[in-house]
């Protein structure tokens, strides 16, 4: 085993979280490119090193924008699943004080347009109109 020594490094949050998912002996890797990036040899080496350097950047710049991009997709997603149940509870309030009762709003929510929107809200639509009911009798409750 080599001589070794105790050493305290800081890194940002996000680096630990990475070297964290990548499951990475922090040590270990720190010692081989500390050695590696000191040692060079030639221009050559430090020339291939640094283009490695710049591949593994590229990478980590890929997984960023990966990121960032999801972090969109589910914000819109959210905003879309707000609107629809926004929607469906207009619909149902509306349905309700007309009169009408769970047998007509049961086939109401199986209409194709209702189970596309029960579908983007992960109900099925049988699921969605006890929530629809049990929020409404709240909002009654409630006020």
């Amino acid at each position: 085993m080599e001589h070794k020594i105790r050493t305290t490094i800081y890194l940002d949050k996000e680096v630990k979280r990475l070297v964290d998912e990548d499951n990475l002996n922090l040590s270990k890797w720190v010692s081989e490119n500390l050695l590696i990036a000191l040692c060079v040899e030639s221009e050559s080496d430090l020339v291939e090193k640094k283009s490695d350097m710049e591949g593994k950047i590229k990478v980590l710049d890929e997984r960023l924008l990966k990121m960032r991009e999801s972090k969109k997709t589910s914000g819109a997603e959210e905003s879309a699943k707000k609107q629809v149940l926004g929607e469906l509870r207009s619909f149902y309030a509306e349905r309700t004080k007309a009169g009408l009762g769970r047998t007509e709003n049961l086939s109401w929510i199986t209409s194709p347009k209702n189970i596309v929107r029960c579908k983007l809200l992960g109900f099925t639509p049988e699921e969605a109109l006890n929530g629809l009911e049990a929020w409404y009798d709240g909002t009654q409750t409630s006020k």
